[in-house]
C-alpha cells in the first residue's frame, strides 16, 4: 500500500488484480482509498484522482457532521452492541473474569487490577466465540446450496472490509465487528464471500449469483452499511 496527496486530500492506494480503478470514500472520517490494476502507472493514478476531486470532496462532506462515538471505557452504564441489539454494560469486580448476558445486559466480571485494554480483550474474546457460533453453521448451510467447499473460516478485526475470501485456499475471513449486527447482515457477508469461490470479481455474473442465492441481499447490504453501531 502507498499514499498519494492531492489538494490536501490523502488517498491510500493499492495495486490489485482488477480490471479498472476502484475509488472509495468511507466513514467515519471520509477516508479515501484507490485500488488499481497492476498495468496502471502511478502517473495515471494522479490523473484519475484529479478527475474525481469534486466527487471525492462531495463524498467527504457527508462525513463532516457525523458524530464519532466516544471510545468505550468499559465501565458500568455504557451501551454495547450485540447481534443488532443495544445492551447495557454492567462491570463487576470479581475474583475471576467472566462474561454473561442476562435481561438485555452484558455482565462483565473483571479483576481489580484489569486495565481498560484487558476489559476490552475479555469482551472481544466473548464476541469472537459468539460470532464463530454463527459463522460455522452458516458456512455448513450454504456449502451444499452453492456446491462449494470452504476449507477454513477465520475471524479478525478489519478496518475497511466486512469480509474477505482467499480463493486459492478456500478460506473465508469475517470482520469481528459483525457480531454487533443482526443475523441477516452476518449471513449476507458470509454468502457474499462464498460467492467469490464461484466468481472472483464483482462481475455481472457475481451479482446474478447473489440474486439467485440471496434475493434480498441488497436490502441486507443497505442495512449493514447504514446502521450506526
Amino acid at each position: 500500500m502507498d499514499f498519494i496527496e492531492i489538494d490536501g486530500i490523502k488517498i491510500q492506494t493499492e495495486k490489485k488484480r482488477i480490471k479498472n480503478f476502484n475509488l472509495k470514500v468511507s466513514g467515519p472520517y471520509g477516508e479515501v482509498k484507490l485500488t488499481y490494476p497492476y498495468r496502471i502507472k502511478k502517473e495515471e493514478c494522479y490523473d484519475f484522482i484529479q478527475s474525481k476531486l469534486t466527487w471525492i470532496k462531495k463524498q467527504q462532506n457527508k462525513y463532516k457532521n457525523v458524530k464519532i462515538p466516544k471510545p468505550l471505557a468499559y465501565e458500568t452504564g455504557e451501551k454495547l452492541s450485540f447481534l443488532g441489539e443495544k445492551m447495557n454494560l454492567n462491570v463487576e469486580l470479581s475474583s475471576k473474569r467472566f462474561i454473561e448476558i442476562y435481561n438485555n445486559q452484558i455482565n462483565l466480571g473483571v479483576l481489580k487490577s484489569d486495565t481498560k485494554k484487558e476489559r476490552e480483550e475479555l469482551l472481544y474474546s466473548f464476541y469472537r466465540i459468539k460470532l464463530y457460533d454463527i459463522l460455522f453453521p452458516l458456512v455448513n448451510k450454504w456449502e451444499p446450496i452453492m456446491q462449494v467447499k470452504v476449507n477454513e473460516t477465520r475471524i479478525k478485526n478489519m478496518k475497511t472490509l466486512w469480509g474477505s475470501c482467499n480463493i486459492q485456499a478456500h478460506r473465508i475471513w469475517l470482520n469481528l465487528q459483525l457480531v454487533k449486527y443482526d443475523f441477516k447482515c452476518i449471513e449476507y457477508v458470509v454468502v457474499h464471500e462464498m460467492v467469490h469461490l464461484l466468481e472472483r470479481l464483482h462481475s455481472p455474473r457475481f451479482y446474478r449469483l447473489m440474486d439467485e442465492f440471496l434475493p434480498d441481499w441488497r436490502t441486507r447490504q443497505k442495512l449493514l452499511n447504514q446502521k450506526k453501531i
